[in-house]
């Protein structure tokens, strides 16, 4: 589970969102829950 605040990867690593991108990169389920009052301002596959 990642509790993300929506920002885009930065690619250089440890943040949220390169680590549901890393562990979804490696087959694992990631359930990504968002804050009140976030958006997502990035795009992750």
């Amino acid at each position: 589970m990642a509790v993300w605040d929506g920002s885009a990867p930065t690619g250089k690593g440890g943040g949220t969102a390169d680590t549901v991108a890393e562990a979804r990169a490696a087959g694992l389920a990631v359930d990504v829950v968002w804050p009140s009052g976030t958006r997502r301002t990035g795009t992750l596959r």
